[in-house]
């Protein structure tokens, strides 16, 4: 009986715990004082009325062996969903991520849908409390997050996506979401189960809304500006929860740059790629596509300056189904990729995984060219089944869910990236699709800053054009003729900058589009140049000849790191410094009546030389980006350092401070280490992870239980190996120093 009880305390435990809100703590997330890695699912939803009056939010219709909703009340749709959550639970996660928000349409307003088709539209106004859209969305959140909280056997944390339909985001729109975000951050913030949220999901894939700033879309500026503002809202009305954008990292900087978004972190979306001429069934393609993912997350966790976690991710595969009919590969495929991704999320620097989605779905038939889309689910339809061997249940977990459930999130080793400092057209880092080298045709450029500073990891978007090759009738008054059809005929793909700001664009061989001749003679039409923080190049469009790209492309971009020396701020003066990433600051000397202010996003460091006399005003302060700062306006330097800002978070009215050194930083280490394996019965890999090229381990020490040195040794190197079979099985402490910061990190020897 004493057991029993005892289990039955360690439960309430756990329920007491993830009754918490959940925070961040450098990159890491806490509930109350544990770690919490989010482990999340993408769960779709609906919503449901009946005759009798009632809207309620159901699962999916596609989650339904019949396609129907499985459901027809508020009762039984929360019973439904409440199962799904448990199933959930079950397999290892612990949060959910969904949407049920309003949609925009313009001359409308916000509507929300209701029926499985959407049949029922019913129109809402954020201003009125009394609003029937409005009440009935946020008794929906009300309940889903009560769902949460009541999932067994653990609870469910949740990340509520507040914008999911595809607009132009239009001022209009912008002002009723502003006030949508207001009232339902209000309301949740109010309600008993609001520690069930982990974050507000404020914009889905923005990617996909607006393709060019030069076109239809937003300027980076104006999409810092929109971003800040509903993260203002949001806080302003819920302080205590989180606020994330589902990005969709290096194809979202042409606009929403992830590193200029004021967010808390960052939610990535990175799925396998392929081009449809590559050979699914071939191992080797399979691995490639894994590279091409490890790749996204080493460049992601190169620019975010906040932590990140993937927000989606996915692999579509089934029992049944494989390459042929358009899937990514088979079940093996299947369970290789998430045992890959989950450990390079962990690797590469995340703080967080996310699958996409719950179940398979029927959004299309066999012989729509998206079939394989249906094919992400965790579990399997029945009707998908072959008819001599049909299910014992609608729904069958397909072979490696459970490796979610035995998953530990740790580094176990280095990010599994292709990427070396260098360029190399062999490495898929900057040949993704390893392209054969065509001299002829392709582009060799050198990217810099307006200091002219090489730019590591900018993007280069390059268009592959294959020429008019396809005769397409049409009809001009009525008079049907032939035209040679080009419109369409492109492939798209990326590549990054090296080291030294260099990067090579080289067409693609062959168009990438199934049924179409492999070889066609293809050239360089266009490309787009940007990076983290930085404005956008785009050259002209010329099939034929290539596009006109002078030898050294410049960007405007925010400087990451900023060192300054030798400052001097008079009396009367107002000076504002700023580094994306770091702010240093020696030899500076702010007079009397002077005023001056460091910002940076995560850390600032004054070094002795640094003098603030009596009677000065220094502000230092950790903070998000500045919207009227960043280069898409084509900022000087001199503005840039030069603006002046208006945010206090902390004050100086003291003498000189010679003698010591001040760091105030988040706290987001840009290096740590990780030792692997780890125990280990004979040898270790100790990795040095950083964030500057430069950096390397300068000594490794090793000290047993008693604190007696047993291993010294003088490296000059971002990885070293120790060998610890001649050594006594037990616990073992390691010491590794770089050029600026000591590392300790216990080691078991078994």
């Amino acid at each position: 009986m004493k057991h029993k009880i005892f289990i039955l305390f360690l439960f309430s435990l756990y329920i007491c715990t993830m009754a918490q809100p959940v925070t961040l703590k450098g990159k890491d997330f806490y509930v109350e004082n544990e770690k919490f890695y989010p482990m999340v699912v993408n769960y779709g939803t609906l919503g449901l009325y009946n005759t009798n009056g009632e809207y309620f939010l159901a699962s999916d219709h596609n989650y339904n062996a019949d396609n129907g909703s499985g459901c027809d009340s508020w009762t039984t749709c929360s019973d439904k969903i409440q199962l799904e959550f448990d199933s959930i639970s079950r397999m290892g996660f612990n949060t959910v991520r969904l949407g049920f928000c309003p949609d925009y349409i313009k001359g409308d307003g916000l509507i929300t849908k209701f029926g499985r088709r959407g049949d029922l539209i019913i129109p809402c106004n954020p201003l009125d409390t009394s609003d029937l859209c409005m009440r009935i969305i946020l008794s929906i959140y009300d309940e889903i997050l009560r769902l949460a909280n009541a999932t067994m056997p653990h609870p469910l944390k949740v990340i509520l996506v507040m914008k999911g339909d595809k607009t132009i985001l239009s001022e209009t729109e912008i002002s009723l979401r502003n006030d949508f975000l207001a009232a339902a951050a209000k309301h949740l913030n109010s309600s008993i189960h609001s520690n069930a949220i982990l974050a507000y999901d404020i914009f889905n894939e923005p990617a996909y809304h607006i393709d060019s700033a030069s076109v239809y879309g937003k300027t980076k500026q104006e999409a810092c500006e929109i971003i800040s503002t509903w993260y203002d809202i949001i806080k302003t009305n819920a302080p205590q929860h989180l606020v994330t954008v589902g990005n969709c990292g290096m194809d979202d900087i042409w606009s929403f740059d992830p590193s200029l978004l004021k967010v808390d972190f960052n939610s990535e979306h990175c799925y396998p790629d392929f081009k449809s001429f590559e050979n699914r069934a071939d191992p080797a393609t399979q691995e490639l596509a894994r590279i091409r993912t490890a790749n996204r997350l080493y460049w992601f966790n190169q620019t975010s300056v906040v932590p990140w976690i993937v927000g989606e991710t996915g692999f579509h595969a089934s029992r049944y189904w494989g390459v042929k009919n358009g899937l990514n590969g088979d079940t093996i495929d299947f369970q290789n990729y998430i045992d890959f991704s989950l450990n390079a999320v962990c690797n590469c620097g995340g703080s967080g995984y996310s699958w996409w989605q719950y179940k398979d779905v029927r959004w299309s038939d066999t012989l729509h060219p998206n079939f394989g889309r249906n094919f992400y689910g965790l579990l399997e339809r029945h009707e998908y089944w072959q008819p001599s061997n049909p299910p014992p249940n609608p729904f069958i977990k397909k072979p490696g869910v459970d490796i979610f459930k035995n998953y530990v999130p740790q580094i176990t080793g280095a990010c599994p990236t292709s990427y070396s400092p260098v360029f190399d057209e062999n490495n898929p880092y900057y040949n993704p699709w390893q392209h054969p080298p065509s001299p002829e045709k392709e582009i060799g450029r050198y990217v810099f800053d307006q200091y002219g500073n090489p730019i590591r990891d900018a993007v280069v978007k390059v268009w592959t054009s294959f020429g008019m090759d396809t005769i397409k009738k049409y009809t001009l008054n009525g008079v049907v003729r032939d035209t040679l059809y080009a419109v369409g005929r492109t492939d798209v793909y990326d590549t990054h900058t090296d080291v030294t700001g260099y990067f090579k664009a080289i067409p693609s061989p062959r168009y990438g589009f199934e049924g179409t001749p492999q070889k066609i003679d293809s050239a360089i039409a266009m490309i787009w140049v940007s990076a983290a923080g930085a404005n956008i190049f785009e050259s002209d469009w010329n099939s034929e000849d290539g596009p006109t790209i002078r030898d050294t492309i410049k960007l405007n971009k925010i400087k990451d790191n900023v060192v300054i020396s030798g400052e001097t701020v008079l009396n009367g003066q107002t000076k504002a410094y700023k580094g994306r990433k770091s702010l240093t600051v020696s030899n500076t000397n702010i007079h009397t009546g002077g005023n001056a202010t460091f910002t940076s996003q995560r850390s600032i460091t004054l070094h002795p030389g640094f003098v603030a006399h009596a009677g000065s005003q220094v502000k230092i302060s950790i903070a998000p980006p500045d919207c009227n700062e960043t280069p898409l306006r084509q900022t000087s330097i001199e503005e840039i350092f030069d603006h002046q800002k208006n945010k206090t978070v902390a004050s100086n009215s003291s003498t000189k401070s010679n003698e010591i050194e001040l760091l105030f930083e988040l706290d987001l280490s840009e290096n740590y280490i990780s030792i692997f394996p780890n125990p280990t019965n004979s040898t270790a890999t100790i990795q040095l992870h950083s964030k500057n090229y430069e950096t390397s381990l300068n000594s490794i020490k090793i000290y047993d239980l008693l604190g007696r040195e047993i291993l010294s040794k003088q490296v000059n190197e971002n990885s070293f190996t120790i060998d610890l079979s001649s050594y006594p099985k037990g616990v073992y402490f390691i010491e590794v120093k770089d050029r600026n910061t000591s590392y300790y990190q216990k080691i078991i020897n078994q």
